[in-house]
């Protein structure tokens, strides 16, 4: 079976996720020439940043939080070039306890999805892990 076409662009440019991909993917360019200095520069200037990435290279600023209908949203964008961008709602520091919900809705609700799809949501129709043969 051949994969749906994607979506042609001009769909994409009224999605909230597109623009900020975009944003974040034209100012990382914009940094360096050779894309691989391109991106150390990014994390190195706060220009990409993962919310609770213990990785040392990342800066830690951003937050981010699960709202009650399972949306992710920004609290704060740190350096990252997306303001007037992206929506921030400031939500005040997420608690461990917040965090752990946030992700249990998160795998739960995706877990359930993938659990439903041919193959148990291995992304094999026959169930076999990735990387596996049966």
């Amino acid at each position: 079976a051949v994969p749906p076409a994607p979506p042609a662009p001009s769909a994409l440019a009224d999605n909230d996720v597109y623009r900020e991909a975009r944003a974040l993917v034209e100012a990382v360019l914009h940094l360096h020439p050779d894309v691989g200095r391109a991106l150390v520069l990014a994390f190195e200037r706060g220009y990409l940043d993962v919310p609770f990435c213990l990785h040392p290279d990342n800066a830690q600023r951003s937050r981010s939080y699960v709202d009650a209908t399972g949306r992710l949203l920004w609290s704060d964008v740190g350096r990252m070039p997306l303001r007037g961008v992206a929506e921030v709602r400031p939500a005040g520091r997420m608690t461990a306890e917040e965090f752990r919900l946030a992700l249990n809705h998160v795998a739960h609700t995706f877990d359930h999805r993938a659990a439903a799809l041919p193959g148990g949501g291995t992304g094999n129709p026959d169930g076999a892990e990735p990387g596996r043969h049966r």
